[in-house]
């Protein structure tokens, strides 16, 4: 689910992205709705990775790189 402020959430797809972000910013051209879906997909990948990380390092997992574990 993706909550952008003051709209209501939607399940991310990158048809979807695409439709809202044509949506919330008509002045856009096709080029740059699609380069803002990507970047908002972007994010949302970057920030699961993030939390990702940290609920395994909250379960005492070693994520250190594999070169400095020895």
């Amino acid at each position: 689910m993706v909550f952008l402020p003051g709209r209501r959430p939607f399940i991310f797809t990158d048809e979807k992205a695409e439709e809202v972000v044509g949506r919330l910013f008509p002045e856009l051209n096709d080029d740059q709705v699609r380069r803002a879906a990507r970047r908002l997909r972007t994010t949302i990948i970057t920030r699961l990775r993030a939390a990702e990380i940290m609920e395994a390092v909250a379960d005492g997992a070693d994520i250190r790189p594999w070169k400095d574990r020895w």
